[in-house]
């Protein structure tokens, strides 16, 4: 069964939604350095596993999630 154009911009608007909230909750619990919030990274996958950390964009330094 095909999706009409109608069904697929609301999907995507839910998605969205969703992206937006997950970003709010990773931002909200990022450590502080330099007065600012660290940036969450990630590393590509290495055998299905990856590796997460906080890294400060000012100086570098990182923490551990």
């Amino acid at each position: 069964m095909e999706m009409t154009q109608a069904e697929f911009f609301s999907m995507m608007d839910g998605m969205n939604e969703v992206n937006c909230k997950m970003a709010e909750d990773i931002e909200g619990a990022a450590p502080m350095c330099h007065f600012r919030p660290m940036n969450f990274e990630q590393s590509d996958s290495v055998d299905g596993y990856y590796t997460n950390w906080w890294e400060c964009s000012i100086c570098g330094h990182t923490k551990d999630p």
